[in-house]
């Protein structure tokens, strides 16, 4: 069962999900949480059961997603449980595009309309962006995953600090640095297990390499 939670001040609760015919039928409270029963234009909105069992459809943009109890410590970082919440978001298949996945793009500035509305725009960098500023601290404000690389201070590595990578894409005999970046979440096997975006399409965890033709793991950072 999946659950939201409210992340605004009295969030409507309507009777359909739109706003031009749409009638209010109550309030939702900061975060009180939600069961999802589904989502509904491409992750516009969430159709949601409330404690007391009543039916409706709420804007998910003003929501976070609640983690699985089992995914978490009660020491980890806020921004850790925030992206934990967000586990399995995924792309669309063209031409539908996922608005949550472009609502992490939008927290990113300097980005140009068009790539910030296709889920299929590299949006790591945007996904801990928008995790990092619903914990209550500031981002990169950049797209581009090597942004993190000077954000915060150096860091040793540790459950949750964010871990920034060198990615080489190579095209003919030219090979271009790019960059990755998520949440650290330990060692296994001697690569790095991450939680970020835009890994196989989705926010996802996956086992990257300290160092070889692909990657270069560059350090952590805490803020």
């Amino acid at each position: 069962m999946q659950k939201i939670k409210v992340n605004t001040h009295r969030l409507n609760l309507r009777n359909e999900p739109n706003l031009s015919s749409s009638i209010i039928i109550g309030v939702l409270d900061r975060n009180e949480e939600l069961e999802v029963l589904n989502f509904v234009d491409d992750f516009r909105w969430a159709k949601i059961k409330k404690s007391n069992g009543k039916i409706g459809y709420c804007s998910y943009k003003y929501c976070l997603g609640v983690p699985n109890p089992n995914d978490i410590y009660n020491n980890d970082y806020n921004w850790l449980k925030v992206g934990f919440g967000e586990l399995n978001t995924t792309e669309l298949a063209d031409p539908k595009e996922n608005h949550r996945i472009l609502t992490y793009l939008r927290s990113c500035e300097f980005l140009d309309d068009g790539y910030k509305d296709s889920d299929e725009t590299a949006w790591c960098s945007a996904f801990m962006n928008w995790s990092v500023e619903k914990a209550g601290y500031a981002g990169t404000n950049s797209a581009w995953a090597l942004s993190w690389k000077n954000w915060g201070q150096p860091a040793s590595k540790r459950r949750g600090r964010i871990a920034v990578f060198e990615r080489y894409v190579t095209d003919g005999d030219v090979t271009h640095t790019r960059g990755h970046v998520g949440f650290y979440l330990g060692m296994v096997d001697g690569q790095i297990s991450l939680l970020g975006g835009n890994q196989s399409n989705s926010v996802s965890i996956g086992l990257y390499p300290v160092d070889d033709e692909n990657y270069k793991f560059l350090g952590c950072r805490k803020a």
